[in-house]
């Protein structure tokens, strides 16, 4: 369980961030920096020093997700593919589902597929580590955002999104 009073990865399906001008959310990633920094105001990612972490260098993407919006932090070496594929897409599918965590690591994870309506879209895994906070399953069938990023941090894709809670997802536990 994290300290932070922000992240509740003790109970994936409890209550979302509380809505604030300004919040700081900060997950440890044992990487680079010692901490991960997220700050948003009026709602909106102004700035992270996940750019600068060893996450970010090795090329592994990112979410910082406060109350209904989820910030796809990518890695600046991904930018150009990422912008081309996601170009097409309509929404996104954001899924959660539990899998085998590293210790200490909430035990659950998240996939986004950006549906562009053919039969092989773009899609993001991302498991425990690679991400700040939880969508609680409260949060199924509501409007919900997701934003992708690059340095600065700049934004270079919206899109709306539903959010669903699945009993397994193939790409967090290919060996299940």
């Amino acid at each position: 369980m994290s300290n932070n009073p922000h992240m509740a990865y003790g109970d994936p399906l409890g209550a979302l961030p509380p809505h604030n001008d300004r919040i700081d959310i900060t997950a440890s990633t044992g990487a680079g920096p010692s901490f991960l920094a997220s700050n948003y105001r009026h709602g909106r990612l102004y700035s992270s020093n996940f750019w600068e972490t060893d996450l970010a260098r090795c090329g592994v993407f990112y979410l910082s997700i406060h109350a209904d919006k989820v910030c796809v932090l990518v890695p600046q070496q991904f930018v150009r593919e990422v912008k081309r594929e996601v170009r097409t897409a309509r929404r996104v599918q954001v899924d959660m589902a539990p899998h085998r965590p590293a210790p200490g690591q909430p035990p659950f994870g998240y996939r986004l597929i950006f549906d562009d309506g053919s039969d092989n879209p773009f899609f993001l895994a991302v498991g425990s580590g690679q991400f700040d906070g939880v969508l609680p399953a409260s949060a199924q069938g509501k409007p919900l955002c997701v934003e992708l990023y690059g340095r600065g941090p700049k934004r270079f894709a919206s899109f709306a999104a539903t959010f669903r809670v699945l009993g397994h997802i193939a790409e967090l536990d290919p060996h299940r």
